[in-house]
């Protein structure tokens, strides 16, 4: 068995290589509340740092007392993942026009 200082850090290398880019799980339960959840965990996709983002989107829109989130009052899975879509879309007329 070699045991050289660089079998060490090649293998460790690798090892946090697949940490960064693992790949992605195919189906992931969701995770968290419908009216602040990424549109990729309503589809059921793996979630990044860019869900967290979307998450905090959600967030400022109705903490600023701007808008109300159109789906605030809705615990209808689908009906809020559709809504979110048109809010990406800018297809949201309901928002004030500062979040456009």
């Amino acid at each position: 068995m070699n045991t050289s200082p660089d079998n060490c850090t090649a293998k460790c290398s690798h090892y946090f290589l697949y940490i960064l880019f693992r790949i992605p799980r195919r189906q992931v339960k969701f995770i968290g509340t419908i009216r602040f959840a990424s549109r990729s965990c309503h589809l059921g996709k793996e979630q990044c740092r860019r869900d967290d983002l979307e998450a905090w989107v959600y967030m400022l829109i109705e903490f600023t007392q701007y808008a109300i989130l159109p789906w605030s009052r809705t615990i209808n899975r689908e009906t809020v993942l559709r809504e979110k879509q048109r809010l990406f879309n800018g297809k949201c007329s309901s928002l004030h026009r500062r979040f456009h």
